[in-house]
């Protein structure tokens, strides 16, 4: 079968997963080095594509409030974890069931879950609105995103999304990514689209924030 799902799926070099492991003070984790990003990705693609790769193999996604299509993935993935892959047609459809396969849509173990979802690296990024002053506000934002859309209890990466607000917001968003990682709900946190020049200039505050926080 020469179709571009079965190509996938039979991919060496998707189907290894290489990780990268990261450094202090995400140590302990490890990240696929190979992602698929939702971003510019229509919102009647997310499906398709997302399907399309989990055959062939990809476990690490890349989402953000801002691509608006949090509640999609989230539904496939959790569908994934329920029910494990689907058959799916070369543009990433699933094939209609034809009631003969007993299996099809048969929930799993709550270990088999576990076991899909740990095998999943979901990263999550805040948009610059949900940036704010206030530690609690960021966390319900945080914690009703996995709630009502990514239908996940906890992250593999959360990141600032963008620089673009203002330096309290900055800092106060990540006192939050920073509780939310020692309390479980995130498993490594940092920064998305930061030049090197204002890593240079919040680098010591942020150290400061990590270890004496």
């Amino acid at each position: 079968n020469s179709s571009p799902a079965s190509a996938l799926s039979t991919s060496n070099y998707y189907n290894k997963n290489p990780t990268l492991k990261l450094k202090s003070p995400n140590q302990n984790v490890k990240i696929p080095k190979i992602g698929y990003s939702f971003y510019k990705t229509e919102s009647s693609q997310v499906e398709q594509g997302l399907n399309l790769a989990l055959h062939a193999g990809v476990r690490h996604f890349d989402v953000g409030s801002l691509y608006n299509t949090n509640s999609i993935v989230g539904q496939v993935l959790y569908d994934y974890c329920t029910y494990g892959l689907q058959p799916i047609d070369e543009k990433g459809f699933i094939i209609p069931d034809d009631g003969q396969q007993d299996s099809r849509n048969k929930r799993v173990s709550s270990s088999a879950f576990l076991k899909r979802r740990k095998d999943l690296f979901i990263t999550h990024k805040i948009k610059n609105e949900e940036q704010d002053t206030e530690i609690q506000n960021v966390k319900q934002t945080v914690q009703k995103e996995l709630t009502d859309n990514l239908k996940t209890s906890y992250l593999d990466m959360l990141m600032i999304h963008s620089p673009l607000t203002d330096q309290q917001r900055r800092l106060t968003t990540y006192k939050a990514m920073i509780e939310l990682k020692q309390e479980g709900t995130v498993k490594a946190i940092g920064v998305c689209n930061f030049g090197v020049k204002l890593l240079g200039m919040y680098c010591l505050v942020i150290y400061s924030l990590i270890y004496l926080y």
